[in-house]
């Protein structure tokens, strides 16, 4: 009946704030971090990608996409790798929460012969349905407000650009 979207901003608010503080030490929220962009190689691809024609997602879309595909989702594999009954609980919470339909089966028991084969099958499986680009969205929209963060990124965007061959 309304053309609203509904925005739950629960997981943008840490997300927001991770974002944030890649660009500004978060003792004081003055120091810029140029490096942030470099290291992880956003700004040939999304520079790249946007030459051709206007895109309705600008850099910091992709920029919180790619970021939170990194830092979020592969970071907490790597980190929970011993325990992907963690991994899975954690997914599908999160799918659960924003709304986002899976298919529901049970793990095998933890000493079964084909334990970690399933299990990775469906942390592959959920991963695949995360909502980033709604998630990515959702911290848009608050960092948006933020025209301090603004001015960091785009001038850290800037000075990749610039400083580039």
């Amino acid at each position: 009946m309304s053309d609203y979207e509904v925005v739950k901003f629960s997981e943008a608010y840490d997300f927001a704030h991770y974002a944030w503080s890649l660009f500004f030490d978060t003792n004081d929220g003055s120091s810029l971090r140029h490096d942030v962009l470099s290291q992880r190689h956003f700004v040939s691809k999304a520079i790249d990608s946007r030459r051709q024609r206007p895109h309705r997602d600008t850099l910091l879309h992709l920029f919180l996409r790619q970021l939170y595909r990194m830092s979020y989702i592969y970071a907490f594999e790597q980190h929970r790798n011993d325990m992907l009954d963690l991994v899975v609980q954690e997914y599908e919470a999160i799918l659960k929460f924003n709304d986002v339909r899976f298919r529901v089966f049970e793990l095998p028991p933890e000493m079964s012969i084909d334990y970690e084969e399933v299990v990775l099958r469906r942390v592959a499986y959920l991963r695949r349905k995360l909502p980033v680009g709604r998630i990515a969205q959702d911290t848009f929209q608050l960092l948006f407000r933020d025209r301090l963060f603004l001015l960091a990124f785009n001038r850290a965007f800037a000075h990749q650009f610039l400083a580039a061959p």
